[in-house]
């Protein structure tokens, strides 16, 4: 006799735990399921998570993930046919809308159809697939994915507090834009910090807060020029498997209370460096602030199923904050003060 659905899952998750082959993480409220086909597959998940505020949870009696990611490997991952397609960064993207199938660096990554609430990842077996950039890439992907589902969304974004009003500020930009630099003479001020690199944002009844998701800080040598903190380089480790002209820095060590577990927006800054004496910074509309989210948040449009979501939030986001073009110049590399001062007014207009 078959079982209800619902306790063959009970059964699965109790062998799969069993086995340290299955996880439950709590992020901004939602219970995210991890499931690891393999013991290999389960090592490389933990030593992942490491590097983020993904803490493993109790799941309480009668509780139900929000959703699923699954890991395995395949030896060739397969993609069916007749969808549309079109690149994204590092592989192509195939989907009929409502699934997507993601070709990264050898590996698949498959967002099913909203109502199995489930992220699958297929890592290849090729050398390509299991170089760590690669495998990187293709998991945060995944991982991504399987947050928007659940209404959690990402931005590629620093995030620090100012100490005296509480107010939180969100660095917005690519890597190599000083999102690192910015943060480290900020935290330096006597700042608290989210991330250096990826915050998440979710919305409450009156407000939308965002919280950090990359643990680890990724520290270009530039970086900590004129640092003021003699802890700095000497926390440094080894170099970033995604990057490895940048070397990992666990925060925590060097600030040890200065961590934020979340913040209430209220200035974006995207910043530019730029070979000038002096910082500039300059006011943004909040269309151009919107223009510049989805610029560095492609998922907002890319998922039609998550995208009104995505883009309410980022619009709401817009909203919600003043924006400001900055311009990165050597002074805040040579004085650990400049950047502190130069945001802090942005933050009281």
């Amino acid at each position: 006799m078959k079982l209800p659905l619902h306790e063959r899952g009970e059964l699965l998750d109790s062998h799969a735990q069993a086995t340290g082959l299955a996880g439950y993480y709590n992020i901004s409220g939602q219970l995210l399921r991890v499931q690891a086909h393999g013991d290999w597959e389960a090592k490389w998940v933990a030593a992942f998570f490491n590097g983020f505020y993904l803490n493993q949870t109790a799941v309480p009696a009668g509780s139900q993930p929000a959703i699923t990611l699954s890991i395995k490997s395949a030896t060739s991952p397969s993609i069916p046919s007749g969808l549309q397609s079109f690149a994204i960064n590092h592989g192509d993207c195939y989907t009929d809308g409502r699934q997507y199938f993601l070709a990264v660096d050898g590996s698949l990554i498959h967002i099913c159809d909203p109502q199995e609430r489930r992220v699958e990842v297929s890592f290849g077996e090729t050398a390509q697939a299991r170089h760590p950039v690669a495998l990187v890439n293709a998991f945060f992907y995944a991982l991504q994915a399987a947050l928007r589902r659940v209404g959690v969304f990402d931005v590629h974004a620093a995030g620090a507090v100012e100490p005296v009003s509480g107010a939180g500020a969100l660095i917005v930009g690519a890597s190599g834009s000083g999102k690192t630099t910015l943060t480290l003479r900020l935290i330096e001020a006597g700042w608290r910090y989210l991330s250096d690199d990826m915050v998440v944002l979710r919305e409450t009844a009156t407000t939308l807060e965002a919280g950090g998701l990359r643990r680890l800080f990724a520290v270009a040598a530039t970086s900590i020029v004129g640092s003021s903190s003699t802890r700095l380089s000497d926390a440094l480790g080894p170099p970033v498997a995604s990057d490895p002209t940048k070397r990992r820095l666990e925060p925590e060590i060097v600030f040890p209370d200065s961590w934020a577990d979340s913040c209430r927006p209220r200035a974006l800054f995207f910043p530019r460096m730029v070979d000038v004496a002096r910082s500039i910074v300059e006011k943004m509309t909040p269309g151009a602030a919107m223009l510049q989210l989805m610029r560095h948040c492609p998922w907002a449009t890319y998922d039609t199923y998550t995208a009104p979501d995505y883009l309410r939030v980022l619009a709401r986001l817009a909203n919600q904050c003043r924006a400001y073009d900055l311009l990165a110049g050597r002074d805040l590399l040579l004085d650990p003060k400049r950047a502190s001062d130069l945001l802090t007014p942005c933050l009281s207009e």
